[in-house]
C-alpha cells in the first residue's frame, strides 16, 4: 500500500485534477502507509505533497496497549494458535470459531460492510514462523520506517487514550520527524473520537484545514 498504492493515488489525483501537488491526510494505519512511502529515499511522491496531515500517528508499533496485539503475541507457535481456531487448510471451514464469526460479526449489518469487505487482502500477510517471513520477505521481523528523509510540513493530531496510537510510539515520530509545523495533543480523546466525535469539527478538522489553506493556497 506504502510502496504502490498510495503514489498511484496521488499522481492519479494531479493527473485528473491538473494540480502539482495535494493535500494527504491519514488516520492510524493511512499515516503509517505515509510515514512508510514519503520517509523511504526513493520516494518522490513527497514532492507532490504540500502538506500532510497525521491523525492518531504511528510509525511503529512498540507500545500498543490494545488486546488485539495479544493474538500476534502468544507464546506458543502463532500457527497452532490459528489453526486450533480456524482448521488446517479448511475449505469452507465450519469450525465453531468460524461459526461463532459469521453469526456475531459477519452477520452484523453494520460491521459487515465497513469492516470484513477487505478481509482477503490481508490473509497471509505474516507467515507465522520467522524463517518463513525470511524467505518471503528477506527478513524475520517487520521493517523499522525510517521517517528522517521525509520534508512534506506535517501537523500531528494525537489523543491521551488511544490504544493503537500509543504516545509513546508519537513520541518516536517526533524524535525523528524534519518539517513538523504543528502538533495537538487531545488529552480526552480516543482512536475512534477522530472519526466519530460530534465536535471533532471543532476540536480537530477546523486547525487542520487551516493549516491545508496556508501550505496549499486554493488556485
Amino acid at each position: 500500500m506504502a510502496r504502490d498504492d498510495l503514489p498511484s493515488m496521488i499522481y492519479y489525483i494531479l493527473n485528473q485534477t491538473r494540480q502539482t501537488q495535494i493535500g494527504y491526510v491519514g488516520h492510524f494505519q493511512g499515516t503509517m502507509i505515509g510515514f512508510a512511502e514519503f520517509g523511504s529515499f526513493s520516494n518522490s511522491a513527497q514532492n507532490n505533497v504540500s502538506l500532510y496531515g497525521a491523525l492518531a500517528p504511528v510509525a511503529h508499533l512498540a507500545h500498543i496497549k490494545s488486546p488485539l496485539k495479544y493474538l500476534f503475541n502468544t507464546p506458543t507457535n502463532p500457527e497452532e494458535v490459528w489453526h486450533t481456531l480456524f482448521g488446517y487448510k479448511d475449505f469452507l471451514s465450519s469450525s465453531y470459531s468460524i461459526k461463532w464469526l459469521t453469526k456475531h460479526a459477519c452477520g452484523n449489518v453494520i460491521l459487515n460492510p465497513l469492516i470484513y469487505e477487505n478481509i482477503l487482502f490481508l490473509i497471509s500477510y505474516d507467515y507465522g514462523l520467522s524463517e518463513k517471513n525470511q524467505l518471503h520477505y528477506n527478513q524475520t521481523i517487520p521493517p523499522i520506517y525510517n521517517i528522517r528523509p521525509m520534508t512534506i510540513p506535517t501537523a500531528i493530531f494525537w489523543p491521551r487514550d488511544d490504544w493503537l496510537a500509543d504516545p509513546d510510539d508519537v513520541a518516536f515520530i517526533f524524535d525523528n520527524i524534519k518539517n513538523l509545523i504543528s502538533g495537538k495533543y487531545i488529552y480526552d480523546y480516543n482512536h475512534l473520537d477522530f472519526v466519530w466525535a460530534i465536535i471533532a469539527n471543532k476540536i480537530i478538522y477546523q486547525g487542520l484545514i487551516t493549516q491545508m489553506q496556508k501550505y496549499h493556497p486554493e488556485k
